[in-house]
């Protein structure tokens, strides 16, 4: 999944050093900003995603998302080898649908980088940019690797798509039409 860095920067390039405002901190962070945007002078600004943790996100998870399904977890700090076998599967089964990047389209899962054993998680709505110009004449920001195809087109692919949903409203109908549909495909399987 990774490269040593190419002579010249790469959308998807890792790096770190990159400071988001949104956090008031420096992140490590891979590049999102079109390639040829930026080798055909029309990119103004770089634009980054923050790359966390695997942790840092599990945690954000177990806090908002996950807090009624996991409760003892959330509650009692419990390590994982004192879980009961059906809570392992609930946090197994998790962790699998974020490691899918299917259903949670605001965070992309990566491998852990060369040399670590924790994976990293990338978040679509942590974004810094910096001033091109500026980013080309600092030593401040240290690229750490290239992430290798079809991983590399993947990452930009995957946060188009996250930018570019259409927010609809829920059917006041969707149980009827859930429900009436179960029984269908149920009478058609009996059939």
């Amino acid at each position: 999944m990774y490269a040593a860095p190419k002579e010249k920067i790469d959308q998807s390039d890792i790096f770190k050093n990159i400071y988001f405002h949104s956090i008031d901190n420096t992140q490590e962070a891979i590049l999102i900003t079109p390639i040829c945007d930026m080798y055909q002078g029309k990119a103004d600004y770089l634009i980054f995603c923050g790359v966390f943790l695997f942790n840092e996100i599990i945690m954000k998870f177990i806090e908002k998302c996950w807090k009624e399904e996991i409760p003892p977890i959330f509650t009692s700090k419990k390590r994982y080898e004192e879980l009961s076998g059906s809570q392992k599967k609930n946090v197994s089964k998790r962790i699998a649908e974020l490691r899918s990047n299917f259903h949670f389209p605001r965070y992309h899962w990566l491998d852990p980088f060369p040399g670590e054993e924790e994976s990293h998680i990338i978040d679509f709505q942590c974004l810094a940019s910096i001033n091109i110009d500026e980013f080309a004449e600092s030593d401040h920001y240290e690229r750490l690797f290239s992430i290798n195809s079809p991983y590399r087109e993947q990452i930009p692919a995957r946060y188009s798509a996250y930018m570019s949903r259409v927010g609809t409203p829920d059917s006041k109908e969707s149980e009827k039409i859930i429900d009436h549909a179960s029984k269908d495909a149920f009478k058609t399987f009996n059939s």
